[in-house]
């Protein structure tokens, strides 16, 4: 009887566990030799697709409202595919920047940022490093975010 007690007690703290890593969305984190900002953007772990809305920075963490501008597609979808994506940056129902996102095999490798305000561009594609990516996700323990 006892056994069945510590068993059951065993597989409810397992599934609690379960449970909790779930809750936790995953981002690609990608930074730039131009700011010390790093780019978050939502990445589905189900089928390894990585979605551009929602966005934000890191360490602000506030989402950005994007819309698609649309893009063009070269290549077999069932082989080897590169996307080229633009969406449009909205504050307060303005456009005031442009993302043009490069995909291949509906991973997202690079994100050009313009902001029309001040006509700055910044380039977003260098992958975070592990001691990169340890040092944000400790900083992210008490969000519903990490770094993937």
């Amino acid at each position: 009887m006892n056994k069945s007690i510590t068993f059951l007690l065993f597989i409810a703290s397992l599934c609690a566990q379960n449970s909790f890593a779930d809750y936790r969305q995953a981002y690609l984190c990608l930074a730039s030799g131009e700011t010390k900002n790093i780019l978050m953007t939502t990445l589905d772990e189900k089928n390894a697709a990585i979605d551009f809305n929602p966005l934000m920075y890191y360490p602000y963490l506030k989402e950005i409202e994007i819309s698609s501008g649309g893009g063009v597609g070269f290549g077999d979808e069932h082989t080897d595919m590169v996307m080229n994506d633009n969406y449009d940056e909205i504050v307060n129902g303005k456009i005031t920047g442009q993302y043009q996102t490069v995909s291949r095999n509906h991973r997202i490798v690079s994100v050009i940022y313009f902001n029309k305000r001040n006509n700055k561009t910044i380039s977003f594609s260098t992958p975070l490093t592990a001691k990169q990516k340890a040092e944000i996700n400790s900083k992210l323990k008490s969000t519903d975010y990490y770094c993937k």
